[in-house]
């Protein structure tokens, strides 16, 4: 089959100052007329066609286009890098007393990610665990099961955060829910997205594959009453 017919119905391009349908005939003239060039080899007559059609800017364009296309699905294939803090506003509390912590997520990824606006324990993607002095976790007295997320309705439910730029919250860690004694305990908090990217509306969001991100761990010291 010639060349030319293999491109039928594609819209044509310039490629180099050359219509597409003057490159395919310049391939249906690749069985005529070899050119002698050196001693005793043979070249076809493409290779003239080549360097009347300017394909150096071709061949830029290409690798212009093709950098970008690279760079591109780098950034999709990014795990993103999120930087989980908190801190206490007392490290020494009563029995039954409360905490009141500052949560932040930062990007610390190479490219933008997006993330629910609302911050909140369970269903918004934030958790904590509480152990004590030798490592055991605490578990509280009633278990609380957290409602599913909701879904996103539009992107203003989302919040996105550049390289380098943090988002974060102040929470009430109740102290009240767990039978505590007296000595030290540890809090770290975490957060993973419940979201899948298809829910996102095209944004680069945080996704539930991308797993858990934890904290640094606070120190507390449980006073009797």
């Amino acid at each position: 089959m010639p060349a030319q017919d293999a491109f039928d119905g594609l819209p044509m391009t310039n490629l180099g100052g050359c219509g597409l349908g003057s490159f395919c005939g310049g391939l249906d003239d690749l069985h005529v007329s070899p050119t002698r060039y050196g001693a005793g080899l043979q070249y076809p007559k493409v290779f003239d066609w080549v360097a009347e059609a300017g394909m150096g800017r071709f061949v830029c364009t290409l690798l212009l286009a093709l950098i970008a296309v690279s760079s591109l699905l780098a950034q999709r294939s990014e795990r993103p890098m999120l930087a989980v803090s908190c801190t206490a506003d007392k490290q020494s509390v009563v029995q039954g007393d409360s905490l009141n912590l500052t949560v932040s997520l930062e990007n610390h990824g190479s490219s933008d990610v997006f993330i629910y606006r609302t911050l909140e324990w369970g269903w918004a993607g934030i958790g904590f665990t509480l152990t004590d002095e030798k490592g055991h976790a605490v578990h509280a007295r009633k278990p609380i099961i957290p409602p599913p997320p909701p879904p996103i309705y539009d992107k203003s439910q989302l919040v996105g955060l550049a390289p380098g730029y943090f988002f974060g919250t102040r929470m009430v860690f109740h102290l009240s829910h767990y039978a505590l004694s007296p000595g030290v305990y540890y809090i770290q908090v975490s957060y993973q997205s419940y979201y899948p990217k298809e829910e996102g509306f095209g944004l680069p969001i945080l996704t539930f594959d991308d797993g858990e991100f934890r904290s640094n761990k606070i120190q507390i010291q449980v006073r009797p009453k």
